[in-house]
């Protein structure tokens, strides 16, 4: 498959391998459930993995607790462009919403599906991370966000386009 060549190529470089780790999120497109938050991929998508590099299999939407304890949140584009056509604002814009309101899906359940949940809604952002990597933008492009400047909460923003979109 596309993304075992692309584990073993790129990911599975000797510099790569022995100091990373690859977090690998679904999104709206992939081979997984579409309603929200989405259930990890399979590993089994990935079979050449184990013997290249660390992989770790996640939700969209997601947040991963680093070795030293900082937070990356992990959210695909398309959540993002679905806000994007319901508001006058730009991609880039509509991500600091979704920080700013602190809900990954506002527009759910209208425009997106999502699991229903009794006790806690998976989809509301209780801490805010250090660092959210969002797929499928427009373009590459780092950013960040202060939400409080009280309390000094700023994120990192890194916007990674689709690469079959653009080509680079």
């Amino acid at each position: 498959t596309y993304a075992d060549q692309l584990i073993k190529g790129f990911l599975g470089d000797e510099s790569f391998k022995s100091k990373r780790v690859a977090a690998v999120a679904p999104g709206l497109n992939d081979p997984t459930d579409t309603m929200l938050p989405q259930a990890p991929l399979s590993s089994l998508l990935f079979p050449g993995h184990k013997n290249t590099l660390r992989v770790g299999f996640y939700r969209n939407p997601d947040t991963i607790t680093m070795s030293n304890e900082q937070k990356v949140a992990v959210l695909d584009g398309l959540i993002v462009e679905d806000l994007r056509r319901q508001t006058p604002l730009d991609f880039f814009d509509a991500t600091k919403l979704l920080l700013a309101t602190r809900n990954w899906a506002p527009t759910a359940p209208n425009t997106l599906e999502v699991f229903p949940f009794a006790d806690r809604d998976p989809l509301l952002i209780e801490n805010l991370p250090h660092i959210l990597v969002v797929s499928n933008a427009p373009e590459f492009k780092l950013d960040e966000l202060i939400i409080d400047t009280q309390k000094s909460s700023k994120v990192k923003i890194v916007f990674v386009p689709n690469f079959d979109k653009v080509r680079k």
